[in-house]
């Protein structure tokens, strides 16, 4: 049986997850530049509010890509959590003590 960390990842699942993150990154700045011009124009409102649109619009795509990539973190750490082997020593194994003055009982 061939070991899970052996296996190559599938090229259709790893598109989906390229596409997903570029969707990510135009989709909330695309809509806010639109959504914001089409507002500035039909409501005559001032060129300082297009601007406050693409700054919001930045920020929700720097908050959709981090969460994105924080939840694929989480779903393929293969983690370093090895068991950890427990370690037995006699005061016998340790250089430290001379062998020469052992009381024998």
């Amino acid at each position: 049986m061939e070991n899970k960390d052996n296996k190559k990842e599938n090229p259709v699942k790893t598109y989906a997850i390229v596409s997903q993150l570029g969707f990510n990154i135009i989709t909330p700045l695309l809509i806010f530049i639109w959504g914001g011009s089409v507002l500035v124009n039909k409501m005559a409102l001032p060129g300082w509010v297009m601007v406050l649109f693409i700054i919001i619009g930045i920020l929700v795509m720097i908050c959709a890509t981090v969460s994105y990539l924080v939840q694929l973190i989480k779903r393929y750490d293969k983690g370093d959590d090895k068991k950890v082997q427990k370690v037995v020593s006699s005061r016998r194994d340790n250089d430290y003590y001379d062998d020469s003055v052992r009381k024998k009982y």
